[in-house]
């Protein structure tokens, strides 16, 4: 499958917000209000999707409708890009009802974290079009504080330049599990949102490719859990590296056994480079990340970095 790049974002843009899981904008208006007026003053026009303000249930509607939210917004002229407002856990029943020819035949930057990985791994899988693994709207656009330095310039510099390079700034608090040197497409995101993938028509080739992923609020045992799923299924044998974030409000269930411990276990056996403790995901401090793109990891360096623009 082709490729496909979408344009990058430029300063008037009009960027759409839409909701594919839980109705956080529902439920946390103040934050939503405040995370749309973000963007515009970063110099974006942005248009709400219909369903993004709604809740049925626990969800903000029916799958079906936040599909065509999706699939309206990815047709509609207007919309330079899209943005999830937020997370949840449902995502996955979007899937069936995604239209990929429109996807396809209207490629545009989609930026999302947390459960929207799912879409966002998904859209690759199905259209080759590279999506973003970045900041939400409520969470981190609508946080009193706004963005933090960190996450805006790892935003401005992957959306909004055509950089065939991006270094991601390293932190002190980086760790490697195994060290290497490794070559790959981003593939990943929110751990348990990305195992809904496995045994599915949406899940990409995971064949040379830099697995990253992250959770929130899960044990140590739980973690090992569906890391073993992945493992049962094949993916450690095709990727090429891996990247874990910091895991927020991860606690292991025994005091002796931490995340080292649990990836011995599960990718001991492996050769494959694995830097940990990375900020994506569920960190105010995060990285964005465009999956499909081709990426590196050097240990010597203690470099992680793109190696082709993921926008034109």
């Amino acid at each position: 499958m082709k490729k496909i790049t979408a344009k990058h974002l430029k300063k008037g843009d009009t960027i759409g917000i839409v909701s594919v899981s839980a109705p956080e904008p529902a439920l946390e208006p103040e934050w939503f209000e405040r995370g749309i007026h973000a963007i515009q003053r970063y110099g974006y026009k942005t248009k709400l999707s219909k369903y993004v303000q709604n809740q049925v249930g626990y969800l903000s509607n029916k799958v079906e409708l936040l599909a065509a939210d999706v699939n309206e917004l990815f047709a509609s002229d207007d919309v330079d890009a899209i943005i999830c407002a937020g997370g949840g856990i449902n995502a996955n029943g979007l899937l069936r009802h995604l239209d990929y020819d429109i996807i396809t035949a209207n490629p545009k930057i989609l930026l999302g974290v947390s459960n929207p990985s799912v879409i966002l791994n998904a859209i690759y899988a199905r259209c080759g079009l590279i999506t973003f693994h970045g900041p939400a709207v409520v969470w981190n656009f609508g946080n009193p504080d706004g963005l933090t330095n960190y996450t805006e310039t790892h935003l401005i510099e992957m959306l909004t330049k055509q950089n065939e390079t991006v270094n991601f700034q390293a932190k002190s608090k980086w760790k490697w599990f195994r060290e290497g040197n490794a070559t790959g497409r981003l593939l990943g995101g929110n751990l348990i949102s990305i195992q809904a993938l496995l045994g599915t028509n949406y899940i990409p080739d995971w064949k040379n490719s830099i697995f990253f992923w992250e959770d929130i609020g899960k044990s140590m045992d739980r973690i090992e859990m569906m890391l073993t799923h992945f493992k049962d299924t094949g993916v450690f044998e095709m990727i090429s590296g891996m990247v874990v974030g910091e895991l927020v409000n991860c606690k292991s269930n025994s005091p002796e056994i931490d995340l080292f411990n649990v990836l011995e276990d599960i990718i001991g056996e492996y050769s494959f480079p694995v830097l940990c403790n990375v900020d994506l995901g569920h960190t105010d401090d995060k990285i964005t990340l465009p999956i499909g793109c081709q990426a590196e990891l050097n240990s010597s360096r203690n470099e992680f970095k793109t190696v082709e623009s993921a926008v034109n």
